[in-house]
C-alpha cells in the first residue's frame, strides 16, 4: 500500500520488441528461443525485400537482419528497413565477418553488426543496448581500420562533391 492508503500498482517494464529476417528457419527459430525469455519477438521472416511492410505494420523497437550469403540482399533488406521504418534499429547478422560486409552495414545504416556465432549471452546483451539507443556499430570501427578508412574517404570524396552525408 502506498502512503496514502491506496494500493500502488506498478507497471512491468514492457520487453523490448524484436522482429527477425533471416533465410534460414531453423536458425530464426532458435534465436527466438533464445530471445522470447528477455524480450518479445513480434514477428520472423525470410529475406525477402518487401518485408519492411510487415515491419513498419508491427513497428518493433530492433529487427535482426541477415546478411543474406551469398548475394548480400540483406543489406538491401536493412536499408529498406531503415529508409521506411523510422525508429526501427537495424541490427545486421553476419556468418562471415569482414570490413567491407561492415562498411556496407554503415552504408545501409545499421546500427550493429555482429557475427552469427556469438552467444545468447552477447546477442541479449547487444540488443539490450541497442534498444537503450546505442550504435555499437560506432565501435567496431576501432577494430576494423581497413573499414574506418573507407568510411572516411566516403565522407572526404562526398564534400569534394558537395554532397551531403545524408543523402547516402
Amino acid at each position: 500500500m502506498g502512503n496514502n492508503g491506496h494500493s500502488e500498482i506498478k507497471e512491468k517494464p514492457k520487453k523490448l520488441s524484436v522482429f527477425i529476417v533471416d533465410g534460414q528457419p531453423l536458425y530464426r527459430q532458435a534465436i527466438c528461443q533464445v530471445l522470447e525469455r528477455d524480450m518479445e519477438v513480434v514477428g520472423e521472416s525470410c529475406l525477402d525485400p518487401g518485408v519492411w511492410r510487415t515491419i513498419e505494420s508491427l513497428s518493433p523497437r530492433v529487427v535482426l537482419v541477415d546478411v543474406g550469403l551469398p548475394l548480400l540482399n540483406g543489406f538491401g533488406i536493412a536499408r529498406q528497413i531503415v529508409n521506411h521504418c523510422p525508429g526501427v534499429a537495424v541490427v545486421m547478422l553476419s556468418p562471415s565477418p569482414d570490413d567491407d560486409q561492415l562498411f556496407q552495414a554503415i552504408k545501409s545504416g545499421v546500427v550493429a553488426y555482429i557475427n552469427k556465432s556469438v552467444s545468447a549471452e552477447e546477442l541479449i546483451s547487444l540488443l539490450n543496448r541497442v534498444g537503450d539507443g546505442e550504435y555499437p556499430i560506432n565501435e567496431m570501427l576501432l577494430n576494423w581500420p581497413r573499414a574506418a578508412t573507407k568510411v572516411l574517404q566516403l565522407f572526404k570524396n562526398l564534400s569534394l562533391m558537395g554532397k551531403d552525408v545524408e543523402t547516402l
